[in-house]
């Protein structure tokens, strides 16, 4: 372990890791926010127990004036009323929130004594509580996590470390020693105690006022039993909803003041990373997650493109190396051990180049150019151990297959065809070959990549092109033109949601100029014109493009070709731009459901009824989707007889009572996206399928 452990730093000031000013004064807002919310908790429980006491008293007297079906009728009614409403407002102590992870597996000190021991030598440096347990995980991620209740308020919870695995796979020891270095920051912040009662209070305002639960069922079940007696439960829901209306703003108090803590809280863990790993450890590692999460996540795009060739692999953490290392070669950067040396260059070209900027409140981590600042406001230098975290971890090949078959847990087999497992050079392979399958050809200059067309018109195809050559079209200028107009319908984006106050923000800055949010109106109309030209100059060119296209295609005789092609790929887009407007259909009744959830009859009735109203619209059009001429196959995908089947192989779920608290709602939900996804695929190879034709007419 004397080997493996990175030594301390020599430190004699260790004052930069006292609480900033701004750190304290974001604990006194949190502190604040939650005190109030206490205090406006303990007046509605103080006058629901007056209430049921005022109902029980009324109850009573009502029953007492003779016994009849009235009297019993209203009498139990009036006393219901105050104990529902009661029973509302606690609940939730009895709730226990557990953070589950299907994939998070158990390590314990037998089994890996070396990782231990350096947890242990570690959380001695930091001056840190030792974590209760310890779990790997497949990502590249570490995280504290603990179960919380309403009791955890009042008694101390033991933290859990969770560790990805990927993560080992992408640091080197002195930066993995700084991952956990933070963690076990967090674990020592006493601010951690705040985080705490922030979470127990809002799953507590979460359960009273989003969750569906035991008390909603008895409630909609006294609704349901009608008559005299259903009228008090009405009055509970009404008296309910009004609270639920406050304490969503409570909600949005509380959280909006512990992401700024929670900010603050980043920078100082960020800080006890630099005391025990230094400035270099510390900020590579921050750098080198991003890396690495990069690579993990292509790596599970490729299996899942391999589990339909029915191949995989035994060892996903052996391919996330692999994958370390093409995209090393493929960004063109240096290397040391095996991991990128990612430099402050580097880190520039690859930053967003949003011409909208605004400090985002609701985030709970600050942006990595602030985090390295901060890291950067002291100086501390340490001897950098390059070599890897595996060798803390007793068998690291064995851990590995074993969370390489959890993630693979759900996939079914193809008993028709054996399964292949894949080395890393097969892998690589398969990069490639997927790469060149897909790749368009390069006289187009990248001109149609990552995209749709915006508008084919078949009318102009003849008389389009004039005199024009391939180079006028597809050039590196236009494609600059087109990366500006994405970047530009991205921040348009969040212009809009600057001005409809979806993102609480006093400011922005716009091309580097500071703005009031009430400006943001004006600057994104100004934007959208800007977009609008920049889509009128690149339909134009698509169909200018497509025009010289088709006049080699003329010159080949393989013009019709050519334009069923193209009609084909403009009868799909119609269809997906339908299927794209149902689903933001379905999101506005999700969110009206969201706002107003748990519903009663009376506000789930619109939402069931729209409902119903797209799915006489979907299954019309599901209908009326075998009437296009779609062939059985078009490049490697396989359609089938049946366009509509394979949309969707089965009926589409219908809606009912109590749709959207039950599992209708998420097959009749997941269908939809199905049909959108399998929509969108198709469009896709469409369009490729028009590409390559095009392209093939220019080959000698």
């Amino acid at each position: 372990m004397t080997n493996l452990y990175p030594p301390q730093p020599k430190i004699v000031d260790y004052s930069f890791l006292n609480p900033s000013k701004s750190f304290a004064r974001n604990v006194k807002n949190v502190l604040l926010a939650i005190v109030v919310f206490f205090i406006t908790y303990l007046a509605l429980v103080t006058v629901a127990f007056g209430l049921l006491y005022l109902c029980i008293l009324l109850g009573i007297g009502i029953l007492s004036l003779g016994f009849g079906w009235l009297t019993l009728v209203i009498g139990c009614g009036v006393m219901c009323l105050g104990l529902m409403f009661l029973a509302f407002l606690l609940k939730f102590i009895f709730s226990v929130q557990k953070d589950s992870n299907d994939n998070r597996a158990e390590i314990t000190k037998e089994e890996h004594p070396q990782l231990f021991e350096f947890i242990n030598q570690l959380v001695k440096e930091v001056k840190s509580p030792s974590p209760k347990k310890v779990f790997i995980v497949p990502n590249v991620n570490a995280a504290v996590f603990y179960n919380s209740s309403f009791w955890s308020m009042f008694f101390p919870v033991r933290k859990n470390l969770e560790i990805g695995l990927g993560l080992v796979n992408s640091l080197n020891m002195s930066e993995f020693k700084a991952v956990l270095a933070h963690e076990f920051g967090h674990f020592s912040q006493r601010s951690m105690k705040i985080g705490s009662y922030v979470y127990t209070v809002n799953r507590a305002i979460y359960n009273m006022v989003y969750e569906y639960d035991s008390w909603d069922k008895l409630l909609d079940q006294w609704i349901a039993s009608g008559g005299l007696f259903s009228i008090f439960a009405g009055i509970t829901r009404f008296m309910v909803n009004g609270v639920r209306s406050l304490l969503r703003k409570a909600y949005e108090l509380i959280n909006i003041r512990y992401m700024g803590l929670s900010r603050e809280m980043e920078y100082n863990a960020d800080l006890i990373a630099v005391s025990a790993a230094g400035n270099a450890a510390s900020i590579s590692a921050l750098r080198r997650i991003g890396f690495g999460g990069e690579a993990y996540n292509r790596v599970i795009d490729q299996l899942n493109f391999l589990i339909e060739k029915q191949k995989r692999t035994d060892n996903i953490y052996e391919k996330q190396s692999a994958m370390i290392g093409y995209m090393v070669k493929e960004k063109e950067l240096d290397s040391q051990k095996e991991l990128p040396v990612l430099t402050d260059h580097y880190m520039q070209m690859t930053a967003p180049k949003n011409r909208v900027y605004f400090k985002d409140q609701w985030s709970s981590h600050p942006e990595q150019s602030d985090r390295e600042a901060n890291i950067n406001t002291v100086l501390v230098q340490a001897e950098i151990n390059e070599t890897s975290p595996w060798l803390l971890f007793s068998n690291p090949e064995k851990i590995q297959k074993e969370l390489t078959a959890q993630l693979y847990k759900d996939v079914q087999e193809n008993t028709e065809k054996p399964t292949e497992f894949i080395n890393k050079a097969t892998f690589i392979n398969s990069i490639d070959e997927r790469r060149e399958q897909y790749k368009y050809p390069e006289i187009f200059k990248h001109f149609y990549d990552g995209r749709f067309l915006f508008d084919v018109n078949l009318d102009t195809l003849p008389n389009d092109a004039g005199e024009l050559t391939l180079n006028d079209v597809f050039n590196e200028e236009n494609r600059k033109l087109l990366d500006s107009y994405y970047q530009n319908l991205e921040d348009s984006r969040i212009l809009e949601a600057i001005k409809n106050g979806q993102i609480p923000t006093k400011t922005f800055d716009f091309d580097g100029e500071k703005y009031e949010k009430e400006a943001a109106e004006s600057i994104f109309d100004q934007l959208n014109k800007e977009i609008e030209k920049q889509k009128e100059e690149i339909t134009i060119l698509e169909n200018k493009g497509l025009s010289i296209g088709f006049q080699q295609a003329q010159r080949n005789g393989v013009e019709e070709e050519f334009t069923n092609k193209l009609k084909l790929y403009n009868a799909l887009m119609s269809k997906l731009n339908a299927s794209d407007a149902t689903c933001a259909r379905i999101e506005q009744i999700l969110s009206y459901v969201r706002e107003n959830a748990p519903l009663d009859e009376y506000k789930i009735k619109p939402a069931e009824d729209s409902l119903d109203d797209l799915y006489v619209e979907i299954t019309n059009a599901l209908t009326e989707v075998d009437n296009l001429a779609v062939p059985t196959k078009i490049l490697d995908l396989e359609i089938g007889d049946s366009f509509q089947k394979y949309l969707l192989n089965e009926d589409l779920q219908k809606s009912g009572r109590g749709f959207f608290m039950g599992e209708n709602f998420n097959k009749f939900y997941t269908q939809i996206y199905l049909i959108n996804e399998r929509l969108n695929r198709i469009c896709i190879v469409a369009l490729r399928d028009i590409i390559y034709f095009q392209g093939s007419q220019f080959k000698d």
